[in-house]
């Protein structure tokens, strides 16, 4: 008796392993497919932020007026955020008044970038890509 189960529990172990095997395969194959997938979304990230940051010089350079008008304006939008990062985060949450700041900041970029685009729009669409 002692015998058939240590025989029959041999073989449930090989089942089960080669079983593990055949799943770890599988999942190996998923993991490199999505590691190649996030390098190729980064290096199209870069991409994409190398030429955004070329057209923003570019047109910083060709409309100045434009460009100093809306940092005027994100100076101003950061100003009034001020007041609600100089309360002081509590004792349970230090981080969160941290990711608060950035998305304070980021609100502002985003702000910043839609009304220079906003200014510069018309001159913008009659701007050829020549990079495409």
């Amino acid at each position: 008796q002692v015998l058939g189960r240590l025989e029959k529990t041999n073989e449930m172990l090989i089942n089960c392993n080669a079983l593990s095997a055949a799943r770890f395969a599988v999942a190996s194959q998923e993991l490199k497919k999505h590691t190649q997938l996030l390098f190729d979304l980064k290096k199209d990230l870069d991409s994409v932020f190398k030429r955004i940051r070329f057209l923003k010089m570019k047109l910083t350079q060709q409309y100045p007026a434009a460009f100093s008008a809306c940092n005027t304006v994100f100076f101003a939008v950061d100003e009034e955020d001020e007041p609600e990062e100089r309360h002081p985060p509590s004792r349970g949450q230090p981080e969160k008044a941290a990711e608060d700041t950035d998305k304070h900041k980021l609100v502002g970029i985003e702000r910043e970038d839609a009304q220079c685009a906003s200014s510069t729009q018309s001159s913008a669409t009659s701007y050829n890509s020549d990079d495409s």
